[in-house]
């Protein structure tokens, strides 16, 4: 009986949402923390030095992020997340720590129901990953989010392990959200990636948008390809390292 309830408020909140052709929708990104606390407790005390250094990239990684804004560009059947560029600043050196190693460019296509992420940052070559759709399970908690009433959902996506806890809003009838996030009944409004958390801050519904386009790279793979192709990646690196070593 409660569950018939529950997905009867569900639907009777679209009812009342906002149904959008196309728009873009703005984020802001926080850091959540930076290491363990215990192990930097154990720096602190075992060295010093590195934990000034550490103290100092988690200081202005915060600060910096605090510039960066990211964009959600949407119509009804394709949506593109990224950031835009960024305008020069004294501490470029600290940005990357900032933007993070996962930012590109997100396409989604509801009618394909594929997320694809574009990255060219990869051994100096573009890489186009598709993602598949993730699988929901709509919980019955609910907050306030910026003004927006929102339920929890919980996302896992198959062939690769992971899972996420997103918020979102029936208010806003579109199934987009950062970092290509799909396929739940209302927009994504916060969502935690292990340490990064995105929150919406803005939404700019528009009538016309210029055309959104799924990005060209000179390898598509899948994502059960990109992990092997991490894995190899990740085994050259310890190969390297350890010869590294054995000429001391």
């Amino acid at each position: 009986m409660m569950k018939k309830y529950y997905i009867s408020f569900i639907v009777l909140c679209f009812r009342f949402s906002v149904i959008a052709q196309s728009g873009i929708a703005t984020y802001k990104k926080e850091w959540t923390s930076f290491g363990s606390e215990e192990g930097m407790k154990e720096l602190k005390k075992t060295n010093p030095q590195r934990y000034r250094e550490y103290s100092k990239m988690k200081l202005a990684r915060n600060r910096l992020a605090k510039r960066l804004k990211y964009e959600l560009k949407f119509d009804k059947n394709e949506a593109e997340f990224k950031l835009p560029e960024l305008m020069s600043v004294d501490d470029d050196s600290y940005m990357a720590l900032a933007t993070g190693p996962r930012d590109g460019i997100y396409y989604t296509n509801l009618k394909t129901g594929n997320t694809f992420f574009f990255t060219d940052s990869f051994y100096n070559s573009t890489y186009l990953i598709e993602y598949p759709p993730y699988k929901w399970e709509i919980t019955k908690e609910q907050k306030i989010i910026n003004g927006y009433s929102c339920f929890k959902a919980k996302g896992t996506l198959k062939t690769w392990d992971r899972s996420l806890e997103v918020w979102f809003t029936p208010q806003l009838n579109i199934p987009f959200g950062p970092r290509g996030v799909t396929g739940l009944p209302g927009l994504v409004v916060q969502v935690e990636y292990g340490t990064e958390l995105f929150t919406l801050v803005d939404i700019d519904l528009e009538e016309k948008l210029g055309d959104i386009k799924k990005p060209k790279a000179a390898h598509e793979v899948t994502i059960a390809e990109w992990k092997k192709i991490n894995e190899a990646r990740n085994e050259k690196v310890k190969s390297l390292m350890k010869n590294d070593k054995s000429q001391y």
